[in-house]
């Protein structure tokens, strides 16, 4: 019986069975086929015999080495020096171990002279002597060059990437469809304080309950479900009570999904904190009415920082001169000169008026300095604009609360002049009616004299009265006050037939100081006389309720209009061309302030009169 290996068994193999259709290659019909495939450059054959240590090749085989078929010289010894020093050691001992099984595989790279490195996939099968000693190897050699190659760089790409992944700051992750690890980076052991062992495998959920509460389970949900990258914010609480946020941007794979993650906190806290420091400095800007600009020279383009709250409504053409038509005509040389002075160098300021379009006349501080470049042309001014319409109002009210004050002073002067005569007089007629006959018209002319002069030393002591009065708050009679004050207006009422209807009781005091009091019943009535018509009706009513003094002045004169109303009690405004000041209403509202009171106004519309109200507190009773 030949041995197992031998190459002619003993049992011969069992004919194949041929399924219907199908013819099986046997003989030459399959050697042919084989050399057509060896002819493609598939492979190449061999037989190597171990006795006499020689080696028979297919053409195929001698062209795979480099070697020419047609050469009679080539020798086993030709074939071998081709294959590279460092792998003949692993195919020698693939070779023995070969002989042991009887099958020989391995993977070999050749060097052909001036030709690309291969790499060479040999199967061989031994043939074993009738005595059971090797005898023969026979095999195929594949040419296995491109999928090595296509295996050796798709796994420098995947080294690559997994290097480039270890190398970043953010934390790299992928998940299969469990929400299991698959993979985590460096950074990602290092935040979460686990290793690789203890991620790789586990649950996200499970290991982090607390990211199933936030919007990470609803994007990475997201991204399995729908297959679509996701980027998201992600505020975070940590298992230690301190808050985080995560920008995630994940992204679907063949085995679930991935995701690149970034700590933001600092980045979100310092962007909050730079939010509410521009909200403390927006509110700071909106209340004291600044803004900031800068003006390019080069192409004449200006710039809001910030625009000055009251200044909001007008277009911004960003050209210099878009804004220049805004500033009132007769300051705009002003302008001009101060730009010329901020040109030449060093800081400047300026106050001018300007119009925006709704009519108002506001007035704005300036201050600007010029950057310039290494030549010493300016290149851009930068500087703060300020609305100080209301420091400018107060301070003309100032002026003209001044200009009344000397008034009032030079009044008070001349009446205490007039007083000491008046009296002399008063005396002089005392006297000159006791000595006439009481039904003489001497007497009855000297008593009328004498009643015309009791009203001019009232008015003396009225006028003496504004001027001299408390500046502390004291009890004031309001009944009293009203009298004294309807007297000075009684030659004006009567000429122009007004009736004048009065309700008030016997004694109302209120807490205030008197001549402030007085100053605004009389701006009061003196408004009121003025809005009647000839003919007209002034009602005074005066009553107390709940610790407070009310006192209604109402007429039936022109009204006020509604866009009239919203500025009654702005400073310098009025209705009347030529007349007045402006400052009666602000000054008598200002005044009622200061006394702990107020004063309100309304008015049914044009034609159907006007009612203000003046409220201020009781004095306290005495005990």
């Amino acid at each position: 019986m030949a041995p197992e290996n031998s190459a002619s068994p003993a049992t011969p193999l069992p004919e194949p069975v041929a399924a219907p259709g199908v013819r099986i290659l046997r003989g030459a019909d399959a050697l042919a086929s084989l050399s057509l495939l060896e002819e493609s450059g598939l492979f190449g054959a061999f037989e190597f015999d171990l006795v006499a240590r020689t080696l028979a090749c297919s053409a195929e085989m001698f062209r795979r080495h480099g070697l020419v078929p047609e050469d009679p010289s080539v020798r086993f010894e030709d074939v071998w020096e081709r294959i590279l020093p460092g792998d003949r050691d692993r195919f020698q001992r693939a070779a023995i171990e070969g002989a042991t099984t009887g099958q020989l595989s391995c993977v070999y790279r050749v060097q052909p002279p001036g030709g690309p490195l291969r790499w060479m996939q040999v199967w061989a099968r031994l043939q074993r002597a009738p005595d059971g000693s090797p005898f023969k190897w026979t095999g195929l050699v594949l040419d296995a060059s491109p999928s090595v190659v296509a295996e050796t760089l798709q796994q420098e790409a995947r080294d690559q990437v997994i290097e480039l992944v270890e190398s970043v700051a953010e934390s790299f992750i992928a998940l299969d469809r469990e929400f299991c690890f698959t993979y985590v980076n460096q950074r990602v052991c290092d935040k979460t304080g686990k290793s690789r062992e203890q991620l790789i495998g586990r649950s996200l959920w499970e290991l982090f309950p607390e990211a199933a509460a936030s919007e990470f389970y609803f994007g990475y949900q997201r991204v399995l479900t729908d297959r679509t990258r996701q980027s998201f914010l992600v505020p975070y609480n940590q298992p230690d009570g301190s808050h985080s946020w995560y920008d995630v941007h994940a992204f679907p794979t063949a085995e679930g999904m991935a995701a690149l993650i970034r700590d933001v906190t600092e980045l979100t806290t310092a962007r909050e904190a730079l939010e509410a420091s521009e909200e403390r400095f927006r509110r700071a800007q909106q209340a004291a009415n600044i803004g900031a600009f800068e003006w390019n020279l080069v192409n004449n383009q200006l710039t809001w920082a910030a625009k000055v709250p009251t200044f909001t409504d007008v277009d911004d053409t960003g050209d210099f001169s878009g804004y220049l038509r805004f500033v009132d005509v007769a300051d705009r040389s002003q302008i001009v000169a101060a730009i010329g002075r901020v040109m030449a160098g060093g800081p400047h300021a300026i106050e001018l008026r300007v119009h925006p379009p709704d009519g108002r006349t506001l007035w704005f501080y300036f201050r600007a300095e010029a950057v310039f470049d290494s030549a010493g042309k300016p290149l851009r001014i930068y500087g703060v604009a300020m609305d100080v319409t209301d420091r400018r109002l107060a301070e003309e009210a100032l002026r003209q609360s001044e200009k009344l004050a000397a008034a009032g002073k030079l009044a008070a002067t001349i009446a205490h002049e007039i007083n000491n005569p008046l009296e002399a007089v008063t005396n002089l007629l005392y006297l000159s009616v006791g000595m006439t006959e009481p039904d003489s018209s001497l007497h009855l002319w000297l008593t009328q004299a004498d009643e015309e002069l009791a009203r001019v030393a009232a008015i003396v002591r009225q006028t003496l009265g504004f001027y001299r009065g408390t500046t502390a708050p004291a009890a004031v009679d309001l009944p009293t006050l009203l009298e004294e004050s309807l007297a000075v207006f009684r030659n004006r009422i009567a000429a122009q037939g007004i009736e004048v209807f009065e309700a008030f009781p016997e004694s109302v005091s209120v807490l205030a100081i008197e001549g402030e009091v007085r100053q605004i019943v009389t701006n009061l009535l003196a408004n009121a006389i003025d809005a009647v018509a000839e003919g007209g009706a002034i009602w005074i009513d005066l009553r107390q309720n709940d610790g407070s003094a009310r006192l209604e002045i109402r007429d039936n004169g022109g009204g006020i209009a509604p866009e009239v109303m919203d500025r009654l009690f702005e400073p310098f405004f009025t209705t009347r061309t030529g007349a007045g000041t402006g400052l009666g209403l602000w000054v008598s509202r200002e005044l009622a302030r200061k006394n702990g009171g107020s004063i309100e106004t309304s008015s049914p519309g044009p034609g159907l009169g006007a009612t203000f109200v003046v409220t201020m507190p009781l004095a306290p009773a005495n005990p």
